[in-house]
């Protein structure tokens, strides 16, 4: 009975506790109905992102036809079936819009010239020229079609064509001989003429290609466009000056494009410090006394980051000098310093002077040849264009030199070996 009893119990405490754990639970449940409405709300936000996916794939759909026709364009250019380039360049100039263009201007520029059409480029750079500012015809965030092996080829082709030389410079002389020379004229004027704002040789032929234009071909209903647009603007402007506000505006690119390029230095050292252990007992110090030369010199040329040099230098003994020859490597190049270790190999000779006699110099015909190993630090305290160059320069630098040479004298006057450590401190000019 008493079992029972508590069996009872046992289960009155169970039903009563009940309550107590459900309100224990009901946060919970009600947090996950908060999810599960949430889930319902994004659901319900669905169609609005699946608006926004079908505006994209519109646009993917809307771009597909300009891309197939571009792929075609350049299996044709590649095959030279330039009558069916022709075709599909038009056929890509009816799908343009003020929202997308499906060839840009360099494209066309670059093609014609592919398939050496040049009346057909003279008339697009004349409508180029003509609508170059028109603002209204496209809308401010027009999409171009790019990026992919079409405007890659062209690149190509491009660079190819212009790493030295202006695009006019390429073109097919027999087939331009067929144009008029007012259509000759008319060409070389527009493809120089974006040089003529870089150059004052362009600049000069530009102007009178212009001028002639202007003067022989007065009927020419692209005259009036011509004098105001090119001649006169040309005229007034001072070529030099532009070219060097627009290269003093790209200094600093140019600088970080041409660091470890190259060039040529000289360095001019007018302190020298140092020592060498022994070097007291070398030569007979009541006979003679030695001096230091009161400049030393480093020339070197720089091709990408290897150097070869010459040089003249105290080696860190008083009067012990080094005339040799060396490799040496950029190890750092940046716009205000330079950090070029190297090592060279020579013969070292001591300056002397006989206390009852002339000046005369001993030691620099015997002995093993002297090895050093150094490095140079130059602070490029002014970096400035070289004349009227645009793409070279010439910098002027504070030179330091740290290193130390093995050295063994064995002449009647001077006998011993050592290694000196050494620092020199000059003046460099750096021309790359």
């Amino acid at each position: 009975m008493k079992p029972f009893f508590l069996l009872i119990l046992l289960c009155s405490i169970a039903s009563f506790a009940q309550p107590s754990i459900n309100k224990n639970f009901d946060e919970f449940e009600k947090s996950l109905m908060l999810n599960g409405s949430a889930e319902n709300s994004a659901e319900s936000e669905q169609p609005s992102l699946d608006k926004f996916e079908q505006s994209l794939m519109a646009e993917s759909s809307d771009m597909e036809p300009i891309y197939r026709a571009r792929d075609n364009l350049l299996e044709s250019l590649k095959e030279k079936d330039y009558s069916q380039v022709l075709k599909l360049m038009d056929t890509l100039s009816t799908m343009e819009n003020r929202m997308v263009i499906p060839l840009s201007s360099i494209e066309k520029e670059v093609i014609y010239i592919e398939i050496q059409k040049y009346d057909k480029l003279l008339d697009y750079l004349v409508e180029f020229y003509r609508g170059v500012y028109d603002t209204s015809r496209y809308e401010q965030n027009v999409v171009f079609a790019s990026q992919d092996g079409l405007e890659i080829y062209l690149q190509q082709r491009l660079r190819e064509r212009t790493e030295f030389k202006n695009e006019f410079y390429s073109l097919n002389e027999e087939v331009l001989k067929k144009l008029p020379k007012r259509k000759r004229d008319k060409l070389k004027m527009l493809l120089l003429l974006p040089e003529a704002y870089k150059s004052e040789k362009y600049g000069t032929i530009v102007l009178h290609l212009a001028e002639s234009l202007i003067a022989d071909y007065s009927n020419d209903p692209d005259v009036p466009w011509i004098k105001n647009c090119i001649y006169l603007p040309l005229s007034r402007m001072d070529p030099v000056e532009f070219m060097l506000q627009r290269r003093k505006e790209q200094k600093e690119n140019i600088i970080q494009e041409k660091l470890y390029s190259g060039g040529f230095g000289l360095n001019a050292l007018f302190i020298s410090l140092g020592g060498a252990s022994g070097s007291k007992n070398f030569y007979n110090r009541e006979r003679f006394e030695v001096e230091n030369l009161p400049i030393n010199i480093e020339i070197y040329a720089q091709i990408k980051r290897f150097a070869i040099l010459g040089e003249l230098v105290n080696n860190g003994m008083t009067g012990s000098h080094t005339y040799e020859v060396g490799l040496g490597f950029v190890a750092f190049d940046s716009r205000y310093l330079k950090v070029r270790p190297y090592i060279a190999w020579g013969k070292s000779f001591m300056e002397m002077r006989p206390k009852d006699d002339e000046w005369v110099a001993y030691g620099n015909d015997s002995g093993p040849m002297t090895f050093t190993a150094a490095v140079n630090v130059d602070f490029k305290f002014i970096t400035a264009f070289l004349f009227y160059a645009d793409h070279a320069f010439s910098s002027f630098s504070l030179v330091g030199k740290l290193g130390f040479s093995n050295i063994d004298f064995d002449h009647k006057y001077v006998k011993g070996e050592t290694t000196s450590f050494f620092f020199n401190l000059g003046l460099g000019i750096y021309l790359w």
